[in-house]
């Protein structure tokens, strides 16, 4: 598939946008993401996030030696 502006011909950086970042032309909708794959990227997005997220915490939490019990108390 082709990824790039049918005017300028540059990379089409961003497939969720409606028109080329660099020239402003309307892409084909045959070179945009449909719905369904919009909605796919968002939700992998969000749970790298939350990983990302998470993977930060656990290492706040080893770097001050913070143990937190389920009951909401800490050491």
């Amino acid at each position: 598939m082709n990824h790039t502006c049918p005017r300028c011909h540059r990379a089409l950086y961003d497939r969720h946008l409606k028109a080329c970042g660099y020239c402003d032309t309307p892409i084909p909708e045959d070179r945009q993401y449909a719905p369904h794959q919009i909605a796919e990227l968002d939700q992998t997005l969000a749970e790298l996030n939350m990983q990302r997220w998470q993977q930060e915490v656990d290492a706040d939490r080893r770097r001050n030696h913070i143990v937190i019990f389920a009951d909401g108390g800490s050491v």
